[in-house]
């Protein structure tokens, strides 16, 4: 066995040797050991004369065929990879890999297909193919909003027949263009599949991140309910499975109930990519290569540089992992100045685009002296940027294109970016290593490196901190397996009793599709006694034209009872009173939720809070008075929190003892989506909007119809909420809806000065015209 191999290769010792003995054990087995990679990337790293020699030969062996597409074979090793990559690009149109030749195969003999397989496998280019190559309707599940962005730029980008729709929602729209539809969803929001099944002939339900079913949360149970429902209402389509990293793929059948005669579970463990990895101790302020396997690699090897900061200096990008709070205190802005000081400014014609819609969506400013002042929106002059899962998906979507577009040095992000985001990174710092949660782990050293087209082995960097040596070592070896069992059936104390009626719903068929909800929870919201204080109350809400009435003109008894009642509504579809800490979420909620009916933009709701926050009446009187008001300290404003939560307890946004002038709009804008996306899109939505549209079933009062769609849509004109239906959002209609001549079921007709507008503008809209 070969011994202290980064010693030996750092060094200059015995070369050929290891390099012989590892392409002779890629070739036998595959590139399906860490070690073997790891040796390949120091090769790449200090000997890259030495393994370029032997480029064409590695990259046949690993079956990467579509880096060597081109390459004639030397020796009858290669003849035997360069025939298999042949008949593949005669077979497939493609020089794909082997494993995703099988992958295919497999969909294809199979009616359920799950796999596992390291990040960077293509799994990608495989989808794509059963995209293009179908003519029926498509679903395609992820974990998160962000990830719905990704796939609907890239498909967009891959598809541009406007026949095809390309959907972020569940509907039947565009019918005079569209011949079929690709819909791109979270598990929240697939009810409108099994509520108008017989509307679609779908053909594969994609279940990208299937991962997700492994959450201890009600996203974990949502996961595995949709998987179910797909079963029932769609008992003809195939259904694949991909996650990363999980060595019992199968399991995804057995827990769901469906035939062992109709799947197949694989997981794959061939690399694309290799790792280098550190450690960084910060006693001696020193880095250290370490290996995975100590025995064959050394326990450590000595650096005398900084491979952080060479990543930056030789103009490469690093990803640090860290966590939300440190974010939102703006403490890793301070922890990692050393490594920011290494970013020069960017020209700023390469970024005012990015730093232009970063302020039109929020309203920031980059004026540290200034309110509403954002120092993520500062950071882009220096290439820094931040990801986690409170950036509002807009924005989220700024910092992707700006990270793809070349131009981030730094990105400081949370475990959004666990979640497959296409966002590789030259190196990865695991600055908050949670050994409880190995997947991530796994799933954050496949950020490091992304495998390309080029004729190189791609490389990647990992640094972890020393302490973490022991169990960074024992996650990466060993296997990762998901339940075998659903939440569904086996529920766990972290849940709670809240989510009993939603699983016994799902298991005992009684899901009402249609209101997204059990049915014991809409009897609950068809309370008689309910429903008659929803009539009295209407007539506040809602005057006799079907406009909104400002609750908060009204005298304060009646804006109370408006806010009772909603309170009312939720503790009755929650079959028990709320909290005091609940009540304060809720309340806050609904404060936010009017809002969103009044204000409409994103911006506009930031700034009212904002405004609240930083005390902005006091300073208004102090200006006018001439006096200082640089000592005014914040109100209390509750932050975002998760409910229902019996054991939640009361914490302001901001601590009380923060002046105004201390309070970075970030903060604000972080929450605040939390609130519309986490907490009013994901559950409030849909209750209030079960309890009012009842009520419109059986009194057919307009007025209470018209609240109903405001809940819903945020808006209950018809044009706005068609425009809603295909995909737009508040702030775009407060910018496309001049343009939109006519729009319906069928399709939509623009103005002509439409394609005046600057693209990044037309983009919502451009798919359906």
């Amino acid at each position: 066995m070969i011994k202290n191999v980064i010693s030996q290769i750092v060094q200059g010792k015995n070369l050929q040797d290891i390099l012989n003995k590892t392409l002779a054990r890629i070739y036998s087995e595959g590139p399906v050991h860490i070690t073997d990679m790891e040796i390949l990337s120091y090769f790449a790293t200090y000997r890259k004369e030495l393994i370029d020699e032997h480029m064409n030969e590695l990259l046949l062996y690993m079956g990467m065929y579509y880096k060597v597409s081109d390459v004639e074979p030397q020796t009858l090793k290669e003849l035997v990879q360069t025939t298999y990559r042949d008949v593949i690009k005669a077979d497939l149109g493609e020089c794909y890999t082997p494993v995703q030749v099988n992958i295919i195969d497999s969909i294809k003999s199979n009616k359920c297909f799950s796999f596992s397989a390291p990040t960077s496998t293509g799994k990608s280019h495989v989808f794509r193919r059963l995209i293009l190559g179908s003519e029926k309707d498509i679903v395609i599940f992820v974990p998160s909003r962000a990830l719905i962005n990704e796939y609907y730029i890239t498909l967009c980008k891959n598809i541009p027949d406007k026949s095809i729709n390309i959907l972020t929602f569940v509907d039947k729209l565009n019918t005079l263009k569209a011949k079929r539809s690709i819909f791109i969803l979270t598990p929240e929001r697939a009810s409108d599949l099994f509520s108008r099944s017989g509307e679609f002939d779908i053909e594969y339900f994609l279940f990208d991140e299937a991962q997700l079913g492994e959450e201890i949360s009600i996203r974990g149970l949502l996961f595995d309910s949709v998987v179910r429902r797909v079963s029932k209402f769609y008992p003809n389509a195939k259904m694949v499975f991909a996650q990363p990293f999980v060595a019992n793929p199968e399991a995804q059948f057995g827990k769901n109930f469906i035939p062992d005669d109709v799947s197949l579970g694989v997981s794959y463990r061939q690399r694309n990519v290799g790792q280098i990895f550190y450690s960084y101790d910060k006693n001696e302020n020193k880095f250290y290569h370490i290996g995975i396997d100590a025995k064959v690699m050394g326990s450590k090897f000595s650096l005398m540089s900084d491979p952080i900061e060479l990543t930056l200096l030789s103009g490469g990008t690093v990803l640090f992992y860290v966590s939300k709070s440190n974010i939102a205190k703006d403490k890793v802005f301070v922890d990692y100045k050393k490594y920011i000081d290494l970013c020069g400014d960017i020209d700023k014609d390469l970024i005012k685009e990015y730093q232009d819609r970063f302020k039109n969506y929020t309203g920031a400013k980059d004026d540290h002296n200034k309110f509403f002042y954002s120092a993520s929106l500062e950071l882009l002059k220096k290439g820094v940027v931040v990801h986690h899962g409170s950036m509002p998906l807009k924005m989220r979507s700024i910092i992707e294109d700006f990270i793809n577009a070349g131009l981030c040095r730094i990105c400081f992000a949370t475990s959004t970016i666990e979640q497959g985001i296409n966002m590789p990174f030259d190196a990865v710092y695991i600055t908050r290593f949670e050994k409880s949660k190995p997947l991530a782990i796994k799933n954050l050293i496949g950020r490091a490196g992304r495998s390309t087209s080029y004729k190189k082995l791609d490389v990647g960097k990992v640094i972890i901190k020393s302490n973490n040596v022991t169990d960074f070592r024992k996650i990466v070896t060993n296997d990762y397996t998901i339940r075998t069992t659903s939440l569904l059936e086996n529920p766990v104390e972290e849940l709670g009793t809240d989510f009993d009626d939603f699983r016994e719903s799902i298991i005992n068929g009684t899901f009402i599709e249609e209101f997204n909800m059990p049915k014991k929870q809409l009897n609950l919201l068809s309370n008689e006694e309910l429903q008659n204080k929803i009539s009295k109350t209407i007539s506040i809400l809602v005057n006799q034209d079907n406009t909104l009435v400002d609750i908060y003109k009204l005298p304060t008894a009646e804006k109370d009872s408006i806010f009772q009642l909603l309170i009312e509504i939720y503790e009755n579809h929650l079959n028990r009173n709320v909290t005091e800490a609940e009540n304060v979420i809720l309340l806050h909620a609904l404060h936010i939720l009017f809002y969103r009916m009044y204000f409409k933009t994103f911006s506009a709701i930031c700034k009212v809070r904002y405004k609240f926050l930083c005390n902005f009446k006091e300073i208004k009187r102090l200006q006018v008075l001439g006096r200082d008001y640089s000592r005014i300290k914040v109100n209390y404003l509750p932050a975002y929190a998760d409910i229902p939560n019996l054991k939640l307890s009361r914490f302001p946004l901001v601590d009380r003892s923060t002046k105004v002038k201390d309070v970075d709009f970030d903060v604000v804008v972080y929450d605040t989506y939390d609130f519309l996306d986490k907490l009013i899109g994901f559950k409030l939505s849909d209750i209030y909007y079960a309890a009012f549209k009842i009520n419109f079933e059986d009194t057919h009062d307009e007025r209470v119809l018209t609240f109903a769609n405001l809940i819903k849509y945020g808006t209950s004109n018809e044009k706005e909420i068609y425009m809603i239906r295909y995909g737009l959002s508040l702030d775009d209609i407060s910018i496309l809806e001049p343009y939109i001549l006519s729009i319906d079921t069928k399709g939509i007709k623009v103005s002509p000065d439409f394609y005046d507008l600057l693209p990044d503008i037309r983009k919502p809209l451009e798919r359906f015209v």
